[in-house]
């Protein structure tokens, strides 16, 4: 085979191997972590958390291998597979293969409520907390939000180098990261329903790879996206959750809201 032709197979196996092989993990949907702490007392109010209302952009989830052979061009920086609402996805290929749709609690305005819950009551910011996925319950408080974005990216690099540079991959450098995105807006009303704080939440998570740790769980059935296993972590975060990411960009973002309402505590106290 020519230089050239031996050149180019070596570049679309290593695309191939990098998109499809690698040490692959069974996931779990898991969004839970250890919360950031605060320094803020704990304060007599009672706390109810509701789901999150949805407002993230429609479902995107494009071709990744499609986008990969960007990589393939000169001077291209880096490329970036944007996606959105995962959950949706996953919901879509459980239901593909037979076993119905998720349940409630497992699509993120339920479940990002549900762990935001779990991270105030172990953060002893109230004197008790309680998730509520429907109905109505009394409290001092009740915390609502906007979900704006879940967005997850996935990134490539060719060092600028084109085809050239993804042959680099087979060397121990990075080759790309997964990077998730978290924006909510909170609202906390009291037991009148007016709104008395308000926070724009906003974090992110990311983990960068070289070829020989990027083994991937799939999302979904067809134009497969294998999510990178995030791996090992002093955050609580589970290593092998497809939504790992996620839960890192929450955990982020909680902490500076964290801080926030503990200061708005503190002035009503």
């Amino acid at each position: 085979m020519p230089r050239r032709g031996c050149g180019h197979a070596l570049a679309v196996a290593a695309i191939g191997t990098t998109l499809l092989s690698g040490c692959t993990y069974v996931p779990t949907t898991r969004l839970d972590y250890t919360p950031i702490q605060t320094s803020a007392a704990p304060v007599r109010h009672t706390l109810v958390v509701v789901p999150l209302t949805e407002d993230r952009p429609p479902r995107a989830y494009p071709s990744a291998l499609g986008h990969m052979f960007l990589t393939y061009v000169p001077l291209i920086p880096y490329i970036s597979i944007p996606y959105e609402r995962l959950d949706d996805s996953l919901n879509i290929a459980t239901q593909e293969r037979g076993a119905g749709p998720l349940p409630r609690d497992e699509l993120f305005p339920s479940k990002m409520a549900k762990v935001i819950a779990d991270d105030l009551r172990q953060s002893q910011l109230f004197s008790d907390v309680q998730f509520v996925p429907q109905g109505t319950a009394t409290a001092d408080y009740v915390l609502s939000g906007l979900l704006r974005s879940t967005e997850f990216d996935v990134n490539a690099t060719s060092y600028m180098l084109g085809m050239a540079g993804v042959l680099l991959w087979l060397l121990p450098l990075p080759i790309g990261s997964n990077t998730a995105d978290v924006a909510i807006d909170l609202m906390l009303r009291d037991s009148r329903g007016s709104v008395v704080w308000q926070f724009p939440l906003k974090g992110n998570g990311r983990r960068i790879f070289t070829f020989y740790n990027s083994g991937g769980a799939p999302v979904s059935n067809v134009l497969t996206l294998e999510i990178k296993r995030y791996g090992s972590n002093d955050k609580g975060i589970d290593p092998d959750s497809l939504w790992a990411y996620h839960a890192d960009a929450l955990r982020s973002g909680m902490g500076e809201a964290k801080a926030s309402l503990a200061a708005f505590l503190a002035a009503q106290d």
